[in-house]
C-alpha cells in the first residue's frame, strides 16, 4: 500500500474574512473545558460593581482585539500564498514518483494546515474578545452613570428616600453585571486555541508517519465567566471585595482557586454607605449615610466626618456649618427619621494612607428638619478657596471609610449651586 500525500486545504481567505455563515468544520485541535464559578451580585453594590469594571475596555484591550484579527488576516494570506506555490512545484515535481518530493511535500503539507488553523484560531478570537470588550464597554457607561447617581444621592433626595434610591440603583446594576457577565460566558466559548507546531530540523525526521495527535488539554479553570484580566495601565487587577456579610459566589458551583472570598461583618470592614458632601442640612461638613446590612442592621444615620485641623478654622468650614445649623442642626453623628439609633464608641479612622480602625459613632443633639427647605447662605469670595479644601479633604475621608480596598475610586461631588457673592 502506498503513502497518501495529506490532501492540501482549500484557502482559506473566505473562511476568515467577513462573518463565518453555515457549519463549517472550523475548530481543528480539541479545545480545553473553562470552569466558571458565578458570581453572586447582591453582595455587591453601586461602588464595588463600578470598580470591577472601570478598568475594562481600555484603548489597549481594543489593540489587542485589533492585533488578533490583523495576524489573522496576515496567517491567511501567507496560507493562501503557500498553497499556491504548493500546487504549482507539485506539478511539476510529482510526489507519487518522487520519494523525495513525497517527504518533502509531508512538511509542506503539515505547515500548511497549521497556518490554515492558526489563520481561523487568530481571527475567531479577535471577534470573540471584540465581542467582549463591546459587553464590557457597554456596562461601564451604564455603571458609570449609576455611580454618578449613586454619589448625589443624598442631594438629590429627601432622606426618607435615600435607602429606597440606593436600593434602586443597587437592582439596576446587578441586572446589568449579571446580563453581561452571561454574554461574556458565551464570547468565551467562541476563542479557539490552536494546536503547536511541531517543527523538525530536517527532513529525515518525518520518513516515519507522524505521532497520534495528543489527548486533549486538562480544564482550564477561571473565576466569574471568564473575567478579562485586560485593565487601565498600571492599575492591578483586584476585584473589589464584596459588601460584609454576604458570599460572592453562588453555591452549587465549581470550588477553584482565587474565588474571591466573603467580608466578616464586623467593625472596622467596608460596609455600604451614600456619601454626604459638605454643606448638606444632615451633616453640615460632611458625613456618611450607612445603608442597611449585616452587622449593621436598619441603618439610617450619618458618620459625620471629622474635619482635619487644617481646616477647622477656615471660613468655609464656619459657612459649612452655618449652612447645616440654618435650620436648628449641629455637626456630628444624627439618626435620620424613623430609623435606627447607631451604636456609639469605637477607634476613630485614620488618615487616608493608614487605612485603619472605624469611624466614631456619635449623636449630635438637635437635628434639621427631614422635610422642608435649608435656606442656605451663599459662600464670599474669601470662601470659595478654601471650599475646595473642604470638599477635597472630604473626598479623601469618604475613599477611606467606603472603598478602602483602592486607592484611586473617589465620589463626584455634585456641583455647587451657591456660587460666592
Amino acid at each position: 500500500m502506498t503513502d497518501q500525500v495529506t490532501p492540501v486545504p482549500p484557502t482559506v481567505s473566505s473562511i476568515v474574512k467577513g462573518e463565518f455563515i453555515g457549519p463549517v468544520q472550523t475548530t481543528f485541535s480539541p479545545q480545553p473545558v473553562f470552569e466558571a464559578a458565578q458570581t453572586n451580585w447582591p453582595a455587591y453594590d453601586v461602588p464595588r460593581m463600578w470598580d470591577s469594571v472601570r478598568g475594562e475596555a481600555s484603548e489597549q484591550a481594543w489593540a489587542q482585539a485589533r492585533g488578533w484579527e490583523n495576524l489573522g488576516q496576515l496567517l491567511a494570506a501567507h496560507h493562501d500564498s503557500l498553497a499556491r506555490l504548493r500546487e504549482g512545484l507539485a506539478s511539476g515535481w510529482d510526489p507519487e514518483r518522487s520519494p523525495a518530493a513525497k517527504a518533502f511535500f509531508r512538511v509542506v503539507d503539515d505547515l500548511v494546515f497549521s497556518l490554515r488553523e492558526d489563520a481561523y484560531a487568530h481571527s475567531a478570537t479577535a471577534r470573540s474578545l471584540d465581542g467582549i470588550l463591546s459587553v464590557l464597554a457597554t456596562a461601564k457607561e451604564k455603571l458609570g452613570n449609576m455611580k454618578s447617581e449613586w454619589d448625589s444621592v443624598t442631594t438629590d433626595w429627601l432622606p426618607e428616600r435615600w435607602d429606597s434610591a440606593a436600593a434602586d440603583l443597587n437592582t439596576q446594576a446587578r441586572q446589568v453585571m449579571l446580563e453581561s457577565e452571561q454574554a461574556v460566558k458565551q464570547y468565551r466559548t467562541r476563542v479557539v486555541i490552536p494546536a503547536e507546531y511541531e517543527f523538525r530540523d530536517s527532513i529525515s525526521d518525518i520518513v516515519e508517519p507522524p505521532p497520534p495527535p495528543p489527548p486533549p488539554p486538562p480544564a482550564v479553570k477561571t473565576i466569574g465567566g471568564g473575567k478579562p484580566g485586560m485593565v487601565a495601565a498600571g492599575r492591578p487587577a483586584v476585584p473589589p471585595p464584596p459588601v460584609p456579610g454576604y458570599d460572592p459566589v453562588l453555591p452549587g458551583g465549581p470550588v477553584l482557586e482565587g474565588m474571591p472570598q466573603p467580608v466578616p461583618a464586623v467593625p472596622g470592614s467596608p460596609i455600604s454607605v451614600l456619601p454626604v458632601p459638605p454643606g448638606n442640612a444632615y451633616a453640615p461638613t460632611g458625613g456618611a449615610y450607612v445603608l442597611p446590612g449585616p452587622g449593621v442592621g436598619r441603618g439610617g444615620w450619618i458618620a459625620p466626618m471629622p474635619v482635619p485641623a487644617s481646616i477647622a478654622n477656615s471660613a468655609a468650614a464656619a459657612a459649612a456649618a452655618q449652612r447645616g445649623a440654618g435650620a436648628g442642626g449641629a455637626a456630628g453623628m444624627m439618626p435620620m427619621a424613623g430609623m435606627a439609633v447607631p451604636p456609639t464608641g469605637g477607634p476613630e479612622r485614620g488618615s487616608r494612607g493608614g487605612r485603619a480602625g472605624d469611624v466614631v459613632w456619635q449623636v449630635a443633639q438637635g437635628v434639621p428638619p427631614v422635610i422642608g427647605d435649608v435656606q442656605a447662605p451663599a459662600l464670599t469670595q474669601e470662601q470659595a478657596p478654601e471650599t475646595a479644601a473642604v470638599e477635597q479633604a472630604f473626598v479623601d475621608w469618604f475613599a477611606d471609610v467606603a472603598t478602602p480596598w483602592t486607592d484611586d475610586l473617589s465620589v463626584t461631588l455634585p456641583r455647587r449651586t451657591d456660587q460666592p457673592s
